[in-house]
Formats: structure tokens, C-alpha cells, sequence
């Protein structure tokens, strides 16, 4: 580093030197991802996690959105963390601070990391118990985005009143499958008498013996909340009957594995890339309650209105607070990230033709869009398929579409969206169906209100870009506000596009903190 800072005399000696220092503090190893995020932390822990069943009756038991958290009783003991100091004689809070141990029922923040979405990070409520390991109810798991094969996950205490109360507001993200599916059960009158263990009455309906899988029988419904996949049941039972052919097929899956592994271990920088992107575009778009969205604009305020919205700014159908446009691109983008890193788990079918999430956030001249009824178009289309309700859906080159602008049902291609608002058509609409559309496909769940805040970001400055406004061009092209374009151009870039007069609209930092701040370093120099 120090030999890069002192031969600095030709532009490709200049270029080193800034990728050092850019390294230096953002790569894995570098200051800030490395030693700031990897160094302990008071009040916090970390241990691998494990399934804990008794913490499913817990949440029946309880509201059902109450996250239950299970800590070895040792590492409670031996953690010291600093909670509000309180007055012996009313219990009142007090202007003092306390060190301690962990307790049962404390609330903590739980991560586990990636963190993808905010699913990944959750308040949860402590329970002790006597194993070695942290302990987490299976139906959790797909929210963290977590499994029991090694996983670890991170807590951090949560010592104020005002945080605790926020805690307790927190509503389970995903509904629990294994709840509804307890529910579901027709049990003899037998089985209900007295106290029973509703987790015992589960693992005896949702679970086969290889020999009534060998005799035919139908799997249970319920199983699926425990994810047997019915393909992998038919697979086991071909296996014991034909293991010759098996054996072959075997060997043809484990070639077609590998080729797909080291392409989906090739695409992870390529989505993380797009989620980093997408994010920073997102941070651009503000809810002010009741419909109304600020886009900032280099240093000025667009204000777009959804009039399908009516949220105040803070509500019970708003819970979450927080940026909902970031919320939403981050739960897309997050999709495809698992997909990624879950390489081991694709199947044949997995991954479609065309990758619908990515074709979204980072364009193409390819794109889907829907067609209300009509006749075939003329244009030639890489996939048409209809619907009963003869909607047809395509695949096709983003010129073909603009003359069919006023069959658009649902797109979310700025091209086509902009062919739409030409003709006077509602292209906040069009973009929330046609996100809907990739949602729908992925099984990703968006509320309302990110569902809007995904559609204003994407609908927004159409006659600026043919990019979406998710990607680096399409933020420049669109003068999205300066952070996003100090980002949107791999840092040290804004001084050159100063001169050139295309950053005049943008704050400059006027600090070397600030500089540094946004990795803007060209200023440093």
C-alpha cells in the first residue's frame, strides 16, 4: 500500500493505487468488512443452532407471533450485558445503567447471516434451556433462511423498555406452517383425552414407513409442511425396486450436478451485484404516508401519489416502518441470491429458461409481459402461452411490444412502460401487475405497500433511461440523488463527471470525512 501511495506518476500507477485503497477498506478482508463487522461485540454471542420442538408448543401457547429463542443456560450465565439501571422501591426505570446476565425472557435481535432480507434479522424472545447450543423452532427456519447442518447464528441484546416494547410489535413474517398443519389433523376422539404433545401428534401424521411407501399409500397432506417432496418419495421407492436404473440415471444427474454447481457458484457475483445495485436505488424512494412517495432527485424532491395506497405513515397495516421500497427489492433480489447458494439443492426444473428476477432489476432487451385478448401478434415471440381467460403471456423482444402498448396488461420493462404512459395508459398499474407476475412465480410476498414502493421506483424518470432504475446507468441517466450516483459508478468517478458538467444538480461532500464516508476518494487526493 505504501509503495502504491508513493508511485503514483502514470494513470495506470494512479488506478492501482485506488483499487489498494478501495480494497483496503471494503473488500472481505479489508478494514471495514473484516476487522469492523468481524470483531466481538459486547452483549452479544454466537453459536451453532439446532432444532428445538418445545418452543413450537411455546408459540401455540402463546400469540403465535412471539419468536421464540432457546440459550444455553452457560452461556447466559457467563454473558455480561448492560441493561437500564431500576429504582428498588417503584421499579421504575432510572437514568443508571446496570451490567448483568442474561435472563430468561430477555428480548434479543437474532442474525443470521447473509443477511438477505429482513427476515434474516428478527427480535426474538429468550428462553433457557440445558443444551450445549443455541435452539430454534423448525418453523423458523424459512424466514433465517437457516437449516441444522452446521448453521450459527448471532444475538445481540436488547436492554431499553422502548426497544423491548418494539420487540413485542413484531409480527411473524411468514405464517406457521406447522400450526396450520397441527390444525388440520382429524385424530380419534382418543388421542384428545387428557394432555397431549401436539409436536408427538404431528411427527406421527406427517411421516411414512418404506413400507407403506412400498405398498403404494398416498403421502399425508400434512407432510408437506414437513417438506417431504413427493418427487424425492417416488425417487426412494424406483430406488429400492430398480436400483440398476437408478444407478445410471445416478451417474447422468451427478455430471449434469456438477456443470450446474459451478454455474450457479459463477452467477452468485453476478447477483450480488444486482442486489447492491438495486438496493442503493431503492434507498432514492421515501413513503410519506397516505400514497404519497418522495423520489429524490440530485437535490431536489419528485413526489409521486398511488391512490390504490392509503397508509399513513405509521399503521397497524404498515408494521414494519423501515424503507419499504428497500424492503421489497432486497426480499426480490433475495430469491435469487438463496438459489445461488443453495446450488446443491437444484433440480431440473429449478431454474427457468429465463431468469425472471434478474431480467426485472437489471433489463434486457428481452422481457415478459402480458396481452389482454386479442389477436396473435404479428411479431415474432420467443414464448406465448394463454390462459383460460385468453391473457397471454410472452416473451419477447421489447421493440415488438411497443405497438401492442394498449393490450399491456402487466410489464415492468421501463421500454414498454414508457410505450404505455405515451398512450395515456396507467403505468404504475401495468409495473405492480407485472411484479406481481414474478412474485407470483417465485412465491415471494410482498405487501401492498411494498408492492407500490417496487412499482414507483421502477415507473419512475421513464423517459429518461431505457435501463431500469435498479441498475448504474439507469440511476445516472434518471439524476437519481448523489449518494446513489457516487455508488452507481464503482466509486472515485464523481470528480471526472464533475468536470464534464454532468454532476451539477448533485451535493458534493465538502469533507474529507465525508469524502471517505462515501468512498468518493478522488477527493481525497
Amino acid at each position: 500500500m505504501a509503495e502504491a501511495l508513493f508511485s503514483r506518476d502514470t494513470p495506470s500507477q494512479e488506478l492501482t493505487y485506488r483499487e489498494k485503497l478501495k480494497n483496503t477498506m471494503l473488500k472481505k478482508t479489508g478494514r471495514m468488512r473484516g476487522d469492523m463487522p468481524a470483531g466481538p461485540v459486547d452483549g452479544s454471542a454466537r453459536e451453532v443452532i439446532t432444532n428445538c420442538w418445545e418452543l413450537e408448543v411455546m408459540s401455540q401457547n402463546s400469540d403465535n407471533d412471539t419468536l421464540f429463542f432457546a440459550v444455553p443456560r452457560q452461556v447466559a450465565n457467563n454473558m455480561r450485558v448492560i441493561r437500564v439501571g431500576t429504582d428498588v422501591e417503584t421499579g421504575m426505570p432510572t437514568s443508571t445503567y446496570v451490567e448483568d446476565c442474561l435472563r430468561d425472557g430477555d428480548y434479543m435481535i437474532a442474525v443470521r447471516p447473509p443477511s438477505l432480507w429482513h427476515g434474516n434479522v428478527q427480535p426474538v424472545k429468550i428462553v433457557l434451556w440445558d443444551r450445549e447450543c443455541f435452539g430454534l423452532a423448525p418453523s423458523l427456519c424459512a424466514d433465517f433462511h437457516a437449516d441444522f447442518d452446521g448453521d450459527e447464528m448471532e444475538l445481540f441484546f436488547i436492554g431499553t423498555s422502548e426497544a423491548v416494547a418494539e420487540c413485542k410489535l413484531w409480527k411473524r413474517l411468514s405464517p406457521n406452517v406447522f400450526q396450520e398443519a397441527i390444525k388440520s389433523l382429524r385424530l380419534p376422539k382418543s388421542i384428545d383425552r387428557g394432555e397431549v404433545n401436539v409436536v408427538t401428534r404431528f411427527m406421527q401424521h406427517s411421516t411414512m414407513s418404506v413400507r407403506e411407501l412400498m405398498d403404494g399409500r398416498r403421502m399425508p397432506a400434512i407432510s408437506k409442511a414437513a417438506r417431504m417432496k413427493e418427487d424425492m418419495v417416488n425417487m426412494l421407492v424406483q430406488r429400492v425396486r430398480d436400483p440398476d436404473s437408478v444407478a445410471a440415471r445416478y451417474i447422468d444427474e451427478s455430471k449434469r450436478g456438477i456443470r450446474d454447481v459451478m454455474n450457479q457458484q459463477l452467477f452468485q457475483g453476478v447477483v450480488g451485484d444486482m442486489l447492491r445495485q438495486a438496493s442503493i436505488a431503492a434507498s432514492c424512494v421515501t413513503y410519506k404516508g397516505q400514497g404519497l412517495y418522495h423520489v429524490m432527485a440530485g437535490s431536489s424532491v419528485v413526489e409521486i401519489t398511488d391512490p390504490t395506497i392509503d397508509y399513513p405513515l405509521y399503521s397497524v397495516q404498515y408494521p414494519l416502518g423501515g424503507n419499504s421500497c428497500m424492503r421489497a427489492l432486497r426480499t426480490i433480489c433475495a430469491r435469487a441470491q438463496q438459489a445461488a447458494l443453495d446450488s446443491h439443492r437444484v433440480s431440473t426444473s429449478a431454474k427457468p429458461k429465463l431468469d425472471l428476477i434478474k431480467n426485472m432489476v437489471s433489463g434486457s432487451d428481452v422481457t415478459l409481459v402480458v396481452l389482454s385478448r386479442g389477436p396473435p401478434p404479428e411479431a415474432e415471440m420467443v414464448y406465448s402461452s394463454s390462459d383460460e381467460n385468453n391473457v397471454m403471456y410472452c416473451v419477447s423482444h421489447v421493440d415488438a411490444i411497443r405497438p401492442l402498448a394498449r393490450r399491456v396488461v402487466a410489464s415492468y420493462n421501463p421500454t414498454v412502460l414508457r410505450a404505455v404512459e405515451i398512450i395515456g395508459g396507467d403505468s404504475l398499474a401495468v409495473c405492480k401487475k407485472g411484479i406481481s407476475v414474478v412474485c407470483n412465480y417465485y412465491g415471494i410476498s410482498l405487501d401492498d405497500l411494498e408492492l407500490s414502493s417496487a412499482a414507483v421506483l421502477m415507473c419512475y424518470g421513464l423517459g429518461a433511461s431505457n435501463e431500469p432504475a435498479t441498475t448504474k446507468r439507469g440511476m445516472l441517466q434518471r439524476s437519481m440523488r448523489w449518494l446513489a450516483v457516487v455508488f452507481a459508478n464503482h466509486y472515485g468517478k464523481t470528480k471526472s463527471l464533475h468536470i464534464q458538467g454532468l454532476t451539477r444538480h448533485y451535493v458534493h461532500p465538502q469533507t474529507a470525512t465525508e469524502a471517505s464516508a462515501f468512498c468518493n476518494f478522488d477527493y481525497l487526493t
